[in-house]
């Protein structure tokens, strides 16, 4: 009877720990398990105990004794949710993941708009003064002037006192010559006769060469004026006289992303080789005299010029200005070829 009872109170006891949601089976998972005191013959309570019994404790499973299981009881209520349990610990961090093949290359954005023009830098320090050009062969000498016409002579001194006369030999043969008498004093210098006219300037003896424009110690120049710079590229514009054959174009430059109007200024001389003259290792200065719209002021922004060499010709240079207002596009130029950059 006491035995009956104990498997009784056990079948009760699960029933009441199982999830009230599922009805009672003998397989039910549960977190405890129903424990008896390990006294063989004897009786002992049951007490329910965290996954496993103690040491001389026995396992009881309810489902050895199905006979003495109940119907199913009516599902009780849902009890009120219990306050949350702490925060667990950190586990640790799991293995790093494969890297991932690289994706395709996007494609390549729009270009964006040129940015606005920066402020000009300082100017940079004068450059050093080129040696000078060597000597010019001195010119041959003049002919001799005319003489002078010769200065009235002086007068004469005053003549000396005749010596004494000897006393009369006798008569017979003649007696010697008496001594000569002393010379008489010199009269004074007459006055210097008026000096004679200046003898004619010998003619001037020709120049030295110049050297070869655009070899060390020369320098080439050119004025050029354009009073429409839109023009189209590629047209002459006009270079002053004087320039010796020097001609300068219409020119379109890349810069960044777009380009920019200039010139092609290619220079020439007489006394260049038949190749041209090189100026690619020269020294280009220049000089913006030009007007810009809505000024007469040639000192604005656009008179900052940029001169470079031709990439494709020795003979010239390529000259432009960031300046977009240009009305009348002026400048004087000069390639000035120096030792040190040969």
């Amino acid at each position: 009877m006491k035995r009956l009872a104990i498997v009784i109170g056990s079948a009760l006891l699960v029933a009441f720990t199982a999830d009230s949601s599922s009805a009672f089976t003998a397989d039910l998972p549960s977190a405890y398990v129903l424990c008896k005191a390990h006294k063989a013959g004897k009786d002992g309570r049951l007490v329910l105990r965290k996954d496993q019994c103690r040491k001389r404790e026995v396992k009881i499973n309810p489902a050895d004794y199905p006979d003495f299981i109940g119907p199913q009881g009516v599902e009780g209520q849902v009890g009120l949710m219990g306050p949350m349990g702490p925060q667990g610990l950190t586990g640790p961090v799991g293995p790093q993941g494969e890297v991932g093949p690289k994706g395709p290359q996007g494609e390549v954005g729009l270009l964006g708009p040129m940015g606005p023009q920066g402020p000009t830098g300082p100017a940079g320090p004068q450059g050093e003064v080129g040696p000078m050009g060597p000597q010019g062969a001195v010119g041959a000498v003049g002919p001799a002037g005319a003489q002078g016409e010769v200065g009235p002579a002086g007068p004469a001194g005053a003549k000396g006192d005749p010596g004494a006369v000897g006393p009369a030999g006798a008569v017979g043969p003649a007696g010697p010559i008496g001594p000569i008498g002393p010379k008489g004093d010199t009269g004074a210098q007459g006055l210097a006769g008026p000096a004679g006219p200046q003898g004619e300037v010998g003619p001037t003896g020709p120049a030295g060469s110049q050297g070869e424009p655009g070899a060390p110690g020369s320098s080439l120049a050119a004025h050029v004026t354009d009073p429409t710079p839109n023009g189209p590229v590629g047209a002459a514009v006009t270079v002053n006289p004087g320039s010796e054959g020097t001609v300068a174009v219409r020119a379109s430059f890349p810069v960044g992303s777009g380009s920019v109007r200039g010139y092609k200024v290619t220079f020439s001389s007489p006394l260049c080789p038949d190749t041209g003259c090189d100026v690619s290792n020269c020294v280009n200065i220049a000089v913006f005299q030009g007007l810009v719209a809505g000024s007469g002021n040639p000192h604005s922004s656009a008179a900052v010029l940029y001169v470079i060499p031709d990439p494709t010709d020795v003979a010239s240079v390529d000259v432009y200005s960031t300046g977009a207002n240009v009305t009348s596009f002026v400048f004087s130029l000069e390639a000035l070829c120096v030792n040190a950059l040969q």
